[in-house]
This record gives structure tokens, sequence and C-alpha cells, in this order.
């Protein structure tokens, strides 16, 4: 149900002047002291002449991590004692912006090449090389003090070596490249270059693994993987893929756990044959002349039934509404809102999908929480999203601060305040745990706010 795709993870952007002096490599007298003007072959020598170790840090000039790496890590005094020691360091802008200045030009075929070579798919992404220019340890992502600087430590052990992740990858492109297409491995090749955004080898290798499952047998049709890419790629009720999910909805749902999985995915497919000129984007504010949905109800009927073609159009109508949010038409969010959630009460929601979860999150936080002073709209929200904390519970796989926070404050604005404050504790626990110190400062203010009967939603 991914009607209205808000940010998943709203990265806070703080004292900006100081980052962006930072982020174009300026030199810093209370953090790490940061090479400038220099070439990576100048790098490179110095490195060995020096007997000492280089750390690269690659960054985007709109990665709200990088920036808290800047603030809060990079300037820390023993980081930077230990990395001014140790490495040589550089900071490599991996986009182009109209205000790079002429030192950042420069790098720009250089931090291409090193982004492709070491694979960076990710920002920030730590490379740390070996006073002979190998690479010795990568990392990605957001790191506390205490994290960053035992990955420093752990980059200058002695003999310390780097396990290729993407080896065996390596070799299998290359042999396809020499026409060996070994059909086993193709669709592990696919999915890696999709992470790596390899778009010339995702086209051929999604063209030609379709080709190949189109023309096998149910063997190699009917496994989790496979079924997980078709359902991925397939765009069309024309594709003959598609009857696969309505002639055997039932074993594949079997196949996938996820009951109601084979009905999610030929509802997609529908919808995108036969609604996808309304569920175009917008062209302009003026572009709001609503369908007549009983009319779209009675076309998809004829060709499936009325049960599909009811849940069908009802999601495209969440979704309609959904585009035109970008004009801050008031009376268009309370429709949403509304057909949202009336949507949801008739239709349920994906469980088993994290970003469904994710969505719902959105949802109840950007628009009921900040938009909504229906009690009943407020409490439907609560109830979706005690099974989103309840799921969140039991994911080792992503942290649930953010989600315990959006239930926490809906639970506030509807007055049940010991159970917020219990919840949003438990928000402040999680991202303790998890490291997420950048969230801390805003989930300690709403605390203190409910402790003391304040608002917690926009006045």
């Amino acid at each position: 149900m991914r009607y209205y795709h808000l940010i998943i993870v709203l990265w806070p952007l703080v004292c900006s002047s100081q980052s962006s002096l930072l982020t174009q490599g300026l030199k810093s007298d209370y953090g790490i002291l940061w090479k400038e003007n220099i070439s990576w072959q100048q790098v490179l020598a110095q490195a060995k002449a020096e007997s000492k170790y280089i750390f690269v840090d690659c960054f985007a000039t709109w990665c709200a991590p990088c920036q808290l790496m800047d603030n809060k890590v990079y300037v820390n005094y023993d980081v930077g004692k230990y990395f001014n020691e140790n490495f040589i360091s550089i900071k490599i802008q991996v986009n182009k912006t109209s205000k790079d200045t002429k030192s950042i030009r420069a790098w720009y075929q250089n931090a291409d090449l090193i982004c492709k070579q070491y694979k960076v798919k990710a920002y920030p992404t730590y490379l740390f090389f070996n006073p002979n220019g190998e690479l010795i340890h990568k990392e990605e992502g957001y790191k506390n003090v205490s994290d960053f600087l035992d990955i420093g430590k752990e980059a200058t052990k002695p003999g310390k070596k780097y396990v290729d992740e993407y080896l065996r990858y390596d070799q299998l492109v290359s042999s396809y490249k020499h026409g060996i297409k070994d059909y086993s491995t193709m669709l592990y090749m696919f999915n890696t270059a999709v992470v790596l955004g390899d778009s010339f080898l995702v086209r051929s290798l999604l063209n030609e693994y379709y080709k190949y499952l189109l023309t096998s047998g149910d063997s190699m049709v009917y496994s989790k993987a496979n079924i997980e890419f078709i359902a991925t790629y397939t765009r069309s009720t024309k594709n003959k893929m598609f009857n696969l999910f309505l002639k055997d909805a039932h074993m594949i749902d079997s196949i996938m756990e996820r009951p109601g999985y084979s009905k999610r995915i030929s509802d997609k497919l529908i919808q995108n044959t036969e609604l996808n000129r309304i569920l175009q984007p917008p062209s302009s504010r003026n572009d709001t002349i609503e369908p007549v949905w009983n009319d779209l109800i009675l076309a998809i009927q004829k060709k499936y039934n009325l049960e599909v073609a009811r849940r069908v159009v009802f999601d495209a109508k969440v979704k309609w509404y959904g585009n035109r949010l970008q004009f801050n038409d008031h009376s268009n969010l309370l429709r949403y809102m509304a057909t949202f959630i009336e949507n949801v009460v008739a239709y349920g929601t994906d469980t088993t999908d994290l970003m469904e979860d994710l969505d719902l999150n959105a949802f109840c936080w950007e628009i009921v929480f900040k938009h909504s002073y229906n009690e009943t709209q407020i409490n439907t929200a609560i109830k979706l999203m005690e099974g989103v904390v309840r799921r969140f519970l039991n994911r080792p796989d992503c942290p649930p601060d953010q989600y315990f926070d959006t239930y926490a404050n809906l639970l506030y604005r509807v007055g049940r305040v010991k159970e917020a404050i219990k919840w949003e504790e438990q928000a402040i626990k999680s991202a303790i745990e998890w490291k997420r110190d950048f969230k801390l400062e805003a989930y300690y203010q709403v605390l203190n706010d409910m402790e003391n009967g304040r608002p917690t939603w926009p006045m």
C-alpha cells in the first residue's frame, strides 16, 4: 500500500554553516585535519613516503548523515588525535553541484574512478588504505565517536587485509561479458548489479533472465527468489507472467509465506494496466478533474469481478489524492486522509512488508498527527501504529525508535498521557541502543513537553 512515500527516515540537518566549511575539506584545529589541494596520486605518494595509512571520506553534499559526521564526529578531539597521527585524511565529494570549487572539480574524475573501483554505493562510505595504497577496510553510514574510533583502530591493525565481498560477482560479470551465461547465478548477478547501480548490466541481465524464466519449466519459476523477481519486474496484465498470480495464487502465497501476496501483485498489475493514466502525477495545480470512480469500477468489473474492481479502484483513489498533496490544498489533504483510512479499514495492510510499515508510519505522522483534529481518525492511526510497533519489536534489522515516537505522540494527542510517556521513553532507549544519537535531542524535548502538559503537535 505504497500510497504516499514520505521520507522514511528524516535525518536532521544541524549546524549547516559549520558543516558547509568542513564538507569542503577545510582544516579543523580540533578534529581531523583534512588534506587540501592535493591529487590522489600525491596522497598515495605521501602515504608511502611517511608510512601512513589513508582515510577517505566519500560524501555527498545532500547527505544528512554525512553532515552529522562533520558536525559530531570528525570535530571530536580524540578522533582528530588518532586520525591525525595515523592517517592522511581526505574528503571526496561524490556528487556534482553548480557551487563546486575549482579544487572539487579537479577531483571529479578520480572521485568517479574511486567510487567505481571500490563500489561505493551509500554515503557516507569510509575507505581505509595501507601505506602501499591497498584497500584494507571499508564501512558505511553514520557512526558515533566511539564506534568511529574503533573502526579507525581496526583499520590500522598490523596485517589487516580487506575481504572483497564482490570478488565472486566481478568474476561472474567478467565471464558473462565474454559470452558465458550461467543462469543459476544470473539472479545473484542481477540483484548485485542493482545494488551497485550498474544500470547497463541491470538492463541486460533483466532481459536475459526474464526471457529464460518465460521458457523454463515450473521447477525454475516456482522458487521464492524467482517469484519475487517476476513480481517486481512484471509491469502489465498483458505479460504472460501475470497469469501466474491469478491461476496459481494459493501456491505462490504458500511459497512466499505471505497470505494475499498474489492478490496484491495482481491488483497492482491490473491498476498499472487499466488505470495508469489517472495515476500519473498531475502536471499542474489545475489538474484536478476527479475521475468518475464508479465508471472505472464497472469497466474493470467486466474483465475481472466486482470485488477486484472495487479494491483496485479504491486504492487508485487514494493514490490520486496523494499525488495532489504537493499543491498544499488543505481540502484535498483531508480527502486523502479520510480515503486512506477508509481503504485501510476496508482492505487491511500487508503486515509482512517492511516498506508498508514505513509508509503507515509516515502517513500517521505527517498526515494524521500533524493535520487531523478528528479523534476517530487519530484513534484509527493509533490502531495502525499498534501493529507497526508490535512488528518492529520483533524486527532485528531496523531501528524502531521513530515508530515508538509516532505512536507516543498519537497517544498523547488523545490524552493517553501515561502510555505516551512510556513509549517516548522507549523511543529514547531504542535510539541509545541503536546509537542514533542524532535523534535524542528531539525525543527528550517531546518527553519534556509530555511531562509538563505542553502540546507536541503543530499549533
